[in-house]
Formats: structure tokens, sequence, C-alpha cells
């Protein structure tokens, strides 16, 4: 089976297995371990859980129980691990493959069932889960085979639980050429590592000291797609929708138009630079930029 739940009533369970969610739900793993021979109430030990996260998907990686196609009629859920609101939880130990039904909407999800069922699973169906329901909303597929990230990630009920799936980075760029060996017209890669996170759009902001480049747009990684407003000086002025235009520093003083385009490799985001500048230009070429992912 691609997936376990837990902790459901009249079901074994060894400490080895209880030990294993609570180091989930601290960074240095577990202090005071569970031990076997000892008698523990499944129903308290959810309510123990309960009261440190809120129902949703743990954000360990981008990927965590994402939903993508497989083929005509068929998904899968990649691994990973939710909690319900009643703390119990469930978690895909490998992709978990599911049949919908295609030209309707469907909706995938995780069921807290331990009332009916004594476990808890993943649900396909062109039904929509009632709103007072104890579910993990993980996807919703349209009528065009279109899906639809409806993932909403736990937290931490107790102060001091935080990665970068919840909150933006901002990083201060500074890629720097040499025209004398790069050539005047080249390309560059500058790689940031998102690590585990939630991130749909790059901003991207770039002004000289002097205010002679002032360039700003934004990318989203759902549909690959740009937006960018730039003005360098008199060379350049106007909109960006296939890349993002950037201001170049030359000898502190002289901005240069440059472009920026992104790329993933899984938590890796690649920012491929393109530049061309006149032949009589030597030395270093800057590119400083700000880049906030959100």
């Amino acid at each position: 089976m691609s997936y376990e739940y837990g902790f459901a009533d009249n079901v074994e369970y060894g400490a080895e297995d209880l030990n294993k969610l609570v180091s989930s739900l601290v960074s240095s793993g577990v202090a005071d371990p569970f031990t076997d021979g000892e008698a523990y109430n499944a129903k308290k030990l959810n309510e123990i859980i309960s009261g440190v996260y809120t129902g949703g998907v743990v954000p360990d990686s981008i990927n965590t129980l994402k939903v993508s196609h497989v083929s005509d009629g068929k998904i899968a859920i990649a691994p990973g691990l939710a909690f319900f609101e009643d703390g119990s939880t469930i978690r895909i130990t490998e992709a978990h493959t599911m049949d919908y039904v295609p030209g309707v909407i469907n909706y995938v999800y995780l069921k807290q069932d331990l009332a009916e069922k004594n476990y808890n699973y993943p649900v396909c169906s062109t039904e929509k889960p009632a709103y007072n329901a104890d579910v993990v909303m993980l996807a919703e597929i349209s009528e065009i085979k279109a899906i639809t990230d409806k993932r909403e990630y736990a937290c931490g009920r107790v102060p001091g639980y935080q990665s970068n799936a919840n909150v933006s980075m901002e990083k201060d760029i500074m890629l720097q050429v040499n025209l004398d060996t790069a050539g005047h017209s080249g390309t560059r890669t500058f790689t940031i590592d998102m690590e585990t996170n939630n991130y749909s759009r790059v901003f991207v902001l770039s002004r000289k000291s002097n205010g002679s480049g002032d360039c700003m747009g934004m990318y989203t990684f759902a549909d690959d797609s740009y937006y960018g407003f730039h003005f360098i000086q008199n060379k350049t002025s106007g909109s960006s929708h296939e890349n993002l235009v950037v201001a170049s520093e030359h000898n502190g003083g002289f901005s240069w138009p440059a472009t920026v385009k992104f790329s993933l490799d899984g938590s890796k985001l690649k920012l491929n630079y393109s530049w061309t500048v006149e032949s009589r230009l030597d030395g270093l070429l800057n590119f400083p930029i700000k880049v906030i992912l959100c």
C-alpha cells in the first residue's frame, strides 16, 4: 500500500511508529521516546498532535503531496505527510495513482475517516467534500483536465516552527562578468537554492545608485509568464513579456540593458542572464538586482 495513516483504535502500533511521528514535530528528534510494552490510547495520541499542528500538508518540499497527470483519466499524488484537524495523519509513502472522471470537475483530497472506517485515505471524487469535513484538499481537476493546486499547509500552533514554505525569501544578487574574457555578448547563470518552499512568483527589482536604470518585473511559475517595466538611460524603455529586462553597470556609471529568464531544476531556481554591449567597452560588467520569492 502506498500510504500510511495514524492513529486508529484497535490497530497495533510499535514504539518505532510513535517515535517516527513525534520526530516530525521537533527539529532534533525525540527527547523522551515511547517504549514498547506501554499502553497508549490512539485518540489521546492524536489529541497531542492536534495541539501542535493545524490540519494540512507538511511542507517538506515543493512537491509534497502534489497532484500531477499520469495519463488520460489517471493522476498521481506525490509522497508526503499531512495532518488532519483531529491530529491523525496520513503519509503517502510512494506515488499513489488514482482514476478521475474526464469532462467534469474532480476533487482530490485526503479524508479522515477513523469514526466510520478506522483509517484515513486519499480520495478523487466528482463530489465536493462537505464544508465541515475533516479533509486536506490537494487539487481540483477541471472539465478540460487542468489541475489547480489546492494544497493548504499545516502550521505549528507552537511558536517557532517555520520554513521557507510559508515565508518569502529575499536575495540581493550581484553577478559580475569580465568583458575582456567573457566577450561583449554572452550568457551567465546564477542559481538560488529555494530549499523547502511553496513559492509561486519571483519579483525582480533593478535600480542603480545614480537612478539611471530602473527596472521591475514579475515571473510566475505556474504558467511560465513574465511581466516587467524598465527604463535604462536613453537606451530602452517599455514593458517585457518574454523575459525581464535588468540594468547592468559598467565602470560604476553607465547602464546597459540585459535580460534574465528563469528556469527550475527541482528546488533550484536558475537565473539565466544575457547581455550585449558595445565592443569599445572593457573591464567589468555588473548586474545588481534584488530577487523576492513568495
